[in-house]
């Protein structure tokens, strides 16, 4: 794994990852310390959270079961709408 950074952003990758940011996208290694520092150590920034408002009411609907209506089945536990066993 190596550390690359570019103006303020720090990224740990694999090796061949690396060589190919470092020569051809404009990133350049740096430490580990230095990356520690700045990202993994690093006080978390807090954000606001925005609250996601419901347009239509979804998500307020109660659970119904899919089955409201009893089965009719004969004495040998065949479905009599449908034919099939229900065992």
């Amino acid at each position: 794994m190596k550390t690359v950074k570019k103006g303020k952003e720090y990224k740990r990758v694999f090796d061949i990852v690396a060589d190919h940011m470092v020569k051809n996208q404009g990133w350049a290694f740096c430490p580990k310390s230095e990356w520690r520092e700045k990202v993994r150590d690093a006080e978390p920034v807090e954000t606001k959270k925005k609250v996601k408002k419901n347009k239509k009411g979804f998500g307020k609907h109660k659970l119904v079961p899919i089955r409201t209506r009893s089965i009719k089945v004969d004495d040998a536990g065949v479905n009599l709408e449908t034919g099939k066993y229900s065992g």
